[in-house]
């Protein structure tokens, strides 16, 4: 019984429960943030997840009263979750204190 227990456990509690295909990604490098007019605007460069092209990239704008409805405005034109991870560089114009941030030194 003891056996049959531990077995069970082991293939229910084992497993990728959260996998996400690397096709359902939007890898963002580069995150530019502006503020005009009391609204922030987002621009996002995302690569795209083709093999056969080099360094191919889109851009993608959102604007919102906060940064994080600017980022949710920028998502709603893809069905691809957005995922920052792989950010190499943050541009900002208009904010106090932040000019330009370079992830990678």
């Amino acid at each position: 019984m003891k056996k049959i227990f531990i077995i069970l456990c082991c293939l229910l509690l084992s497993g990728c429960y959260n996998y996400i295909e690397l096709d359902e990604l939007a890898v963002v490098t580069m995150i530019a943030v502006d503020y005009k007019d009391d609204d922030y605007i987002i621009t996002l460069e995302i690569r795209e997840n083709i093999k056969d092209e080099d360094n191919k990239s889109l851009i993608y704008k959102g604007k919102g009263k906060s940064l994080d409805s600017a980022i949710q405005n920028t998502s709603f034109g893809m069905n691809k979750t957005l995922y920052f991870v792989d950010l190499e560089n943050v541009n900002s114009n208009g904010l106090v204190g932040i000019s330009k941030i370079d992830l990678n030194e």
